[in-house]
């Protein structure tokens, strides 16, 4: 093919998360001879852009002035701040971004839309039908849980947006299994779990005495480490109450590195309870971070207490570090791990079982081990990023070819 294909991948925001980490890994990979790829944020450009920008991806931003009952103010203010999931409901902020990108679409020479989140395909889906209608591609990378919040983006995907769909994708099993049950036919539905360049992201580790050494941490002691924005699905109250309930049995000066932004503050509220339960000095609210690296790095072992997940990358990072893991078994997580055998996975909301699980591990240098080693040996073996780029570079090939076979007089 002698002509590009332009791809825009529509996304709220560019600020830290598994989703947005997942892109920047991915899109610069993309072969620029055959493709265009542009990313356009309607909340905020978020920074992470920088990064993708630095490396030839262009980033477009909604960065006009937003109307407001007091006058003008910027997207930083009560438009951006809406959590992403309520942001459809609003009836003025979804005039006004849909406005915006339906005007995007009308004047950009797109060969392709790919929607990322349910609010891009809500907004994407329904400007792509207004405009000239591109073939539509929708990634979905979380359980389905949000529409029972959104009964405006329930009833939009199933009834509306899945009908008008070329193509979507789910990163696990488990999404796939919600999207059939939804509506959308087999054949419009493909597997693309997330990617990492294991042995990339272990070029950035550091040894343990360092890592410790930079962020201020005892060398000798015990360090756990859990990545995840602080949204209340994440389980870190679960966590908080499954140290709790072993903290005299652990070794002294444990520590516990919780890292991500905070959500509707939650992180004020995680502090009080912590403190409640007489954990403040063994737990760091780090905030968000760029060094999850070094974090991982200073960590003897890696949890993640979500209630809901499908394929989470803090868990692909962790397992390329070589860390022995605990997660709850939820979505696509037992698509990552085995238990037993490269991890060990308990129910979610059920804080004593994690407990037991923590004071096992914490207790057997050998399984530490085992289970370490099996996970990055696995982690390589399974979810290498090429075939990432290779699906995506098919499946935007695909679709430009038979858009415009069908778009020919």
């Amino acid at each position: 093919m002698d002509k590009l294909i332009n791809v825009l991948i529509l996304i709220p925001t560019l600020d830290i998360g598994g989703v947005e980490v997942d892109l920047v890994r991915t899109l610069p990979l993309i072969a620029r001879e055959r493709f265009n790829i542009s990313v356009f944020t309607f909340l905020r450009r978020g920074i992470l852009a920088d990064q993708l920008e630095a490396k030839g991806i262009s980033v477009i931003s909604l960065t006009e002035q937003w109307p407001s009952q007091s006058g003008n103010v910027g997207t930083r203010s009560w438009l951006a701040a809406l959590p992403l999931l309520q942001v459809a409901q609003k009836p003025l902020s979804t005039a006004v971004v849909g406005a915006r990108i339906v005007r995007k679409l009308l004047n950009t020479n797109i060969d392709i839309v790919h929607t990322v989140l349910p609010n891009s395909y809500f907004y994407g889906g329904f400007g792509n039908l207004l405009a000239h209608r591109r073939p539509l591609v929708m990634s979905r990378v979380s359980l389905n849980w949000y529409q029972e919040q959104a009964a405006l983006l329930r009833i939009s995907e199933r009834y509306f947006l899945h009908r008008s769909v070329a193509l979507a994708i789910g990163n696990s099993r488990a999404v796939l299994k919600e999207l059939q049950a939804e509506g959308i036919p087999e054949s419009k539905l493909r597997l693309v779990h997330n990617g990492i360049d294991s042995r990339a992201f272990a070029r950035t580790l550091l040894d343990r005495d360092t890592a410790r050494s930079q962020l201020g941490i005892h060398q000798a002691g015990l360090v756990m480490s859990v990545v995840a924005n602080l949204h209340t699905y994440k389980g870190h109250m679960d966590l908080l109450a499954a140290l709790s309930g072993i903290r005299e049995r652990l070794p002294p000066n444990w520590l516990l590195l919780a890292a991500g932004a905070d959500v509707a503050n939650n992180m004020a509220t995680l502090k009080s309870r912590a403190a409640e339960l007489g954990l403040s000095g063994h737990i760091r609210f780090l905030g968000q971070r760029t060094d999850i690296s070094r974090i991982l790095s200073a960590a003897d072992i890696h949890l993640s207490a979500s209630h809901t997940e499908s394929l989470p990358n803090n868990i692909l990072e962790a397992m390329s570090a070589g860390l022995p893991i605990i997660a709850t078994k939820v979505g696509g997580v037992s698509e990552q791990l085995a238990d037993g055998v490269s991890g060990i996975l308990v129910p979610a909301r059920a804080p004593h079982q994690l407990a037991e699980a923590i004071e096992r591990l914490v207790g057997d240098k050998e399984l530490q081990c085992r289970l370490g080693k099996t996970a990055g040996d696995r982690v390589a073996r399974a979810f290498p990023i090429e075939p990432v780029v290779s699906a995506l570079e098919e499946i935007y090939g695909s679709l430009s070819s038979r858009h415009r076979d069908h778009a020919q007089p």
